[in-house]
């Protein structure tokens, strides 16, 4: 199962969310506060930056 860090306003995030539901991936998303982003996320992503 593929995880997707995104943000609920980003509309990059909203654009791979589009093509996993309309691939039908099997995956999760987890909605990242864009204010307050997880340490993991920059491990994940150097630029600290979503989608992911």
């Amino acid at each position: 199962m593929m995880t997707l860090y995104s943000g609920t306003t980003d509309p990059f995030s909203q654009r791979c969310r589009i093509v996993l539901h309309e691939k039908g991936m099997d995956f999760q998303i987890i909605d990242v506060d864009l204010d307050h982003k997880p340490e993991d996320l920059a491990v994940m992503n150097p630029y600290n930056q979503v989608p992911v």
